[in-house]
C-alpha cells in the first residue's frame, strides 16, 4: 500500500529542511572562533590575596599570579621577582612579595605538579 502524496511530501520537506540546516551549520562552524577553555587553579589564599596559575602558561618559567579585587600581579618564582605590578601599590607589592617568598617552595611544587614536571 502506498502512502498518501501529502504525507510523502511532508516527509520529504522535513528531510530537505534538515539537510539545509546541516549544510548551513557546517558552513558556519568552520568560521566560528573556537572557544578556549582555560583552567585557573587557586594554589593558596593569604588574607585578601588569591595566588593562582593559568593552565595555558606551562611553557613559561614558574610563576604565580596574585589577585585582590580587580588587581592582578605576577611574580616569578625562581628567583622570586616581580614580573608585573597589576596596579598594586608599592606597600601591597612588598606584602605580596613577602607572601610569595614565604611560600616559594610550595608554589614551585604546585606549579610542577600541575604542569607534570
Amino acid at each position: 500500500m502506498r502512502e498518501p502524496a501529502a504525507i510523502a511530501h511532508q516527509r520529504d520537506a522535513r528531510r530537505a529542511t534538515w539537510a539545509m540546516r546541516e549544510k548551513a551549520l557546517a558552513r558556519t562552524s568552520s568560521v566560528r572562533p573556537r572557544v578556549k577553555i582555560e583552567v585557573v587553579p587557586t594554589i593558596a589564599r593569604n588574607g585578601p590575596f588569591r595566588l593562582f596559575i593559568y593552565s595555558n602558561e606551562g611553557s613559561e618559567d614558574p610563576h604565580v599570579h596574585v589577585q585582590r579585587d580587580q588587581k592582578i600581579a605576577k611574580f616569578w618564582l625562581d628567583p622570586v621577582a616581580l614580573a608585573s605590578s597589576g596596579h598594586f601599590s608599592p606597600v601591597e607589592l612588598r606584602e605580596i612579595e613577602r607572601i610569595v617568598v614565604e611560600n616559594q617552595e610550595m608554589l614551585i611544587e604546585a606549579w610542577n605538579e600541575f604542569f607534570g614536571r
